[in-house]
């Protein structure tokens, strides 16, 4: 199946970035649009990814509405 999709899909040329994060060290993604980067505004981690537990606040500012804590 992975070299169906390969050839299907076919080689990306781009780099890999590191953003830093303060308590895990850093996320690292693959972009083939390096000039785009600069306007990140956000970026996502799937719950079960690893660094979630370890950059997760221990408490939230008061008044965060529940939807944006994903219940941590």
């Amino acid at each position: 199946i992975k070299l169906q999709q390969r050839n299907w899909i076919g080689r990306s040329e781009g780099a890999r970035v590191e953003f830093p994060v303060d308590t895990a060290g850093g996320i690292t993604v693959f972009t083939t649009r390096q000039d785009t980067l600069f306007g990140a505004t956000y970026m996502v981690l799937a719950p079960e990814h690893e660094m979630v537990e370890r950059i997760i606040p221990a408490a939230w500012p008061e008044g965060t509405h529940p939807v944006w804590t994903g219940g941590h």
